[in-house]
């Protein structure tokens, strides 16, 4: 069974940054998108568009970043899509899509608290449940984060305790 193919947009966030030792900072050099696809063995089925639309942390974003993105979904024909994204603002991207969404549209937003290249970091897990949830879940702007989904309107980001949880919590 084919599966109708998935824009992937790339935005920056954590989840690509590298460390550059000589200047002692995480920053951006390049995604790691394509190691991430290979080391999760992602199914033959499952094509891939993958447009990197910058790569910037979310902190530094601007509303014409997100009117970027909103449009790349707008204009894009994929039924489902994609954006890896910085955690920091990643509910205000997703309203700003959905300020322009086609309601026939899965769009899911996933990121990382730590860099993809660490041990320790939960980005493949966040990539995996973005990918199941893009493909499973009806028509709509989702946020991923640590095996949960949530509406892009009912979650916010607990900055004190770096994880993400319901509106209502």
């Amino acid at each position: 069974m084919i599966i109708d193919p998935i824009q992937l947009f790339l935005c920056g966030g954590t989840i690509d940054k590298k460390y550059f030792p000589e200047r002692e900072v995480f920053d951006f050099e390049t995604t790691h998108i394509d190691q991430m696809l290979a080391q999760s063995r992602v199914s033959k089925e499952i094509t891939f568009d993958t447009k990197c639309l910058f790569l910037k942390d979310s902190l530094d974003m601007t509303q014409e970043d997100r009117a970027r993105v909103a449009h790349s979904c707008e204009q894009s024909p994929a039924k489902r899509i994609l954006i890896m994204h910085g955690t920091s603002t990643m509910v205000e991207t997703a309203k700003a899509i959905s300020e322009k969404l086609d309601p026939s549209k899965t769009i899911v937003l996933f990121g990382a608290m730590l860099p993809y290249e660490l041990i320790q970091s939960d980005a493949l897990f966040n990539f995996g449940t973005a990918l199941s949830t893009v493909q499973t879940c009806q028509p709509g702007i989702y946020i991923t984060m640590n095996g949960k989904v949530w509406s892009h309107d009912q979650v916010v980001k607990n900055e004190i305790v770096a994880n993400f949880e319901s509106v209502n919590t």
